[in-house]
């Protein structure tokens, strides 16, 4: 059997009371500014309801009864409001109210500032992290191209049958030049003709090489060149120098731009005088080697000097 549902008949008919209780109070105040006197039929006209619902109603009716007995006791007053105690429980609603919201504002507030700064810890952390990825890409980037030359250098090297390596080599040992695991792998790192211009250098010395070894993994490293002959341990006369080079190279060294380096010990590459800057090279060096005017023009930028 299909059950009533009684719930919306319920909630209307309430809602259907509550009209009516609002018409009735609407009604009562109206008749009372009008000074009209107040019984359960002028109420029952003025709010267009029935006498035996007012009666029904245990507030209105007592209420109705109330007012009918002060009209007949005495005299309306020209104005009468609602009673003292309604006021005060309206006006201890709304400062409830208020202060509830003062709360919620405060809270709100609170919780704002406190969001707000875990965003600007998040923004800082999250820069950090931003540099340093962009450092390790950079790094992985340089070790990615190291590897990858260094892979095809290997390849080749190691190729069945590489006549260049064999003829490399060979060419370094006929000069009396140890073929060590420290020369091998510059030999291999560097570029032919870089090994060519080193062979080519070696021979053009006039004077004996105390150490062919190190003197031809300095003429590697440096990229030395045989335009004319080149003897690291035999100084060039200084007195062919430019004043401007006498001059600047103390300061460079003691500013800790330049390797402390005797300048009479400093070599010659295609008649320009070379420095060792303090700044590893892309082979692996400690120090950069270029001309003098190079490095004394970069020295010049670092010091803010105009040139």
């Amino acid at each position: 059997m299909h059950k009533r549902n009684t719930h919306g008949i319920k909630a209307a008919a309430n809602k259907k009371r509550e009209a009516a209780i609002e018409r009735t109070e609407k009604a009562i105040s109206t008749l009372i500014k009008e000074q009209t006197a107040i019984n359960f039929n002028t109420v029952s006209r003025a709010a267009n309801v029935s006498t035996s619902w007012l009666y029904g109603e245990p507030e209105l009716c007592d209420r109705i009864k109330f007012l009918r007995q002060q009209g007949k006791s005495k005299k309306q007053s020209p104005k009468i409001r609602a009673s003292d105690a309604s006021k005060d429980a309206m006006i201890r609603t709304l400062k409830d109210k208020n202060k509830q919201l003062r709360n919620d504002v405060k809270a709100l507030k609170l919780e704002l500032e406190r969001a707000y700064g875990k965003m600007l810890v998040f923004e800082r952390e999250a820069k950090r992290l931003q540099a340093e990825a962009n450092k390790l890409r950079k790094q992985l980037a340089v070790h990615n191209t190291v590897s990858t030359k260094e892979r095809e250098v290997s390849t080749a090297s190691h190729k069945e049958g590489s006549p260049q390596k064999v003829d490399v080599e060979a060419k370094i040992q006929a000069l009396g030049i140890p073929m060590n695991q420290s020369i091998r792998k510059l030999v291999k790192c560097s570029s032919s003709a870089t090994v060519e211009n080193a062979i080519k250098a070696f021979q053009a010395q006039q004077s004996p090489i105390q150490n062919p070894g190190g003197w031809f993994r300095k003429a590697l490293t440096e990229g030395w060149e045989a335009t004319e002959p080149i003897n690291p341990e035999a100084p060039p006369d200084t007195t062919k120098w430019p004043p401007e080079l006498t001059e600047w190279y103390p300061k460079a060294v003691t500013d800790g731009f330049l390797v402390d380096q005797s300048i009479n010990l400093l070599p010659v590459v295609s008649g320009d005088v070379q420095v060792k800057i303090c700044r590893p090279d892309p082979f692996g060096a400690p120090y950069t080697v270029t001309n003098w005017q190079a490095a004394k023009l970069e020295w010049d930028a670092v010091q803010g000097i105009e040139t």
